[in-house]
């Protein structure tokens, strides 16, 4: 091409670039920009349309090119493009794509190009981008809403797996069902206001923790922390849903006026096997079964039975209702200072009244006896003393004079306790406190000679089970002093070494890895004594007020003569 060396600008421009006299591509008013020498340039200029390396624009500005096409415009402060529609919307006709201080941003200008209205996307250089911020100081920012379209949205990890879907009808977390993802919210003061422990099967949810408050639940459910409560955890058959606070701690179940508020306990048979209600309407507040057989039993002490109320609402109180009676009591009962125990007696309600005759002849036939209980009985009676004489009527005698007053109460039972070994036993197991962990005591022991008296028949049962419990000997509730004896070995053993260690005993329970059998319990019962006797005194006593009476009249006639 040529130069302006020694040429005046006004005597070389046309040497250097002219517009050819030759139309190209469809416009006929297009030419090419040449030089002196007749070479095109990648200039073509129209009265409609510009292109740079095309004869044949197909836009206001068309570029093209075999490879790779670039369009560069530098600024000093800034560098940006202007859009406007003349035929939009007046006030928001008018955008820009402007670059300055190290910021891409796409922007809303006013008519008059002079404001901003907004700035929907912004991008910086440490690649930060904000939607409707224009300002972002996170990988992604968005102010205002966001909405997810008919198909299915993915986010992935960078192990590529599904940490969420998003779709038409809720949130999937975890889709994949990877162990190591945990769904946590976060507070101002707390790292886990809500977490899901996800390090078990989060697809099913069994072993899947849920901490509210806690970055740790307890339990094998829902854990709802408001402070620690210590190194106390929840027990193993209760730990689905876990309460914990430092203070005062508890549940509310809040009703609307005339309301009922309830806890049920059901099974798949029965979905109301049990329940706790409260009826706001009537101020009844029931705890109870709901079962044909159901029973209620309360406890005291270190899980004793003090209190049960059987399915044909007899109560037994330290022990369990004979069946014969609405009230059982085992061991004394009394009555505060001013109180007696009461009978419905008015007149109004009696016919055939008669004066009872005979009074000191009945009494006469009676024999009160004094006595022991049997072994039989004592065993299954811990409240009775087998050194104390008791003083009563034998009940078979008392029937021959007050054959009213004599019933049949119940049969004396003796429990007989069964070893329940492997997975037989583990309807055992969840009825009663289901073993989770134990601790096993290997003794490595000697023999040795007892240095002291062993105890003999002669000995009471109370003085043979105080000589197997100071020497650590092992024996059943129900033994007989023969058993006990038995049960006394020849030489002593004394234990020399002890190992102990913890071992999970869950084979009986599919939930938990086995790794040796379960031992359970089951319980019979032998009957010991069928359709024991039982007497009230109620007619005694009417006979006794007859007798002194009778015994009255016949001092009064002695002292008259």
């Amino acid at each position: 091409m040529a130069t302006l060396t020694g040429n005046s600008i006004a005597s070389t421009y046309l040497k250097l670039l002219r517009i050819t006299n030759d139309t190209m591509g469809a416009d006929e008013t297009a030419y090419y920009i040449q030089d002196s020498a007749d070479t095109a340039s990648a200039l073509s200029i129209s009265t409609t349309r510009v292109g740079i390396g095309t004869d044949d624009p197909s836009y206001e500005l068309d570029v093209v090119s075999s490879g790779q096409s670039d369009i560069r415009a530098s600024g000093g402060t800034q560098a940006r493009l202007i859009l406007s529609d003349t035929g939009g919307t007046s006030g928001a006709r008018n955008w820009d794509i402007k670059v300055s201080d190290d910021v891409f941003q796409i922007r809303n200008l006013n008519d008059a190009l002079g404001s901003v209205e907004n700035t929907p996307f912004t991008a910086d250089t440490s690649g930060n981008v904000g939607i409707g911020v224009s300002d972002p100081d996170e990988s992604l920012e968005i102010s205002g809403s966001l909405k997810f379209g008919t198909d299915d949205t993915y986010i992935y990890n960078s192990s590529g797996h599904k940490l969420m879907r998003i779709r038409a009808g809720g949130i999937v977390i975890n889709e994949d069902g990877t162990t190591t993802c945990d769904f946590r919210v976060e507070s101002d003061t707390s790292t886990a206001a809500f977490l899901v422990d996800a390090s078990e099967d989060i697809v099913s949810m069994e072993g899947v923790k849920v901490g509210i408050g806690t970055a740790s639940p307890d339990g094998a459910g829902l854990h709802i922390h408001s402070a620690t409560a210590g190194s106390v955890t929840a027990h193993a058959n209760a730990d689905e849903l876990v309460i914990e606070g430092s203070g005062a701690t508890g549940i509310s179940i809040l009703t609307e006026a005339n309301q009922t508020g309830a806890i049920m306990f059901g099974v798949e048979e029965d979905t109301q096997a049990a329940r706790i209600t409260n009826v706001q309407s009537t101020g009844i507040f029931t705890v109870g079964a709901c079962q044909s057989s159901g029973q209620v039993v309360f406890e005291s002490g270190t899980g004793t039975e003090a209190m049960r109320i059987d399915a044909s609402q007899n109560v037994g109180i330290a022990m369990t209702p004979s069946g014969s009676h609405k009230l059982d009591v085992t061991g004394s009962a009394g009555l505060s200072t001013g109180t007696a125990w009461t009978n419905t007696s008015d007149e109004r309600i009696k016919t055939n009244v008669e004066t009872i005759e005979g009074g000191l002849d009945k009494i006469n036939q009676l024999r009160p006896v004094s006595f022991n209980y049997s072994e039989d009985y004592l065993e299954q009676h811990s409240e009775l003393s087998s050194d104390k004489t008791y003083n009563s009527f034998i009940a078979q005698e008392y029937a021959e004079v007050f054959p009213n007053a004599v019933s049949i109460c119940s049969n004396l039972e003796k429990v007989i306790v069964e070893a329940v070994v492997g997975v037989e036993a583990v309807e055992a197991v969840e009825a009663q406190d289901a073993v989770y962990e134990t601790v096993v005591t290997t003794e490595a022991q000697e023999e040795m000679a007892w240095d002291v008296e062993l105890p003999t028949v002669d000995n009471t049962k109370d003085e043979i089970k105080s000589f197997m419990d100071e020497y650590s000997l092992e024996y059943n509730s129900g033994d007989t002093k023969q058993d006990l004896l038995d049960k006394i070995p020849s030489v002593k053993q004394e234990a020399i070494e002890e190992v102990t260690e913890e071992q999970l005993v869950s084979e009986a329970i599919e939930a938990v890895e086995a790794i040796e059998a379960v031992e359970a319990v089951a319980e019979e019962k032998e009957v010991l004594v069928e359709d024991m006797l039982q007497f009230t005194p109620h007619d005694l006593n009417m006979y006794l007020v007859k007798a002194v009476q009778e015994l009255s009249a016949k001092v009064e006639a002695l002292e008259s003569k």
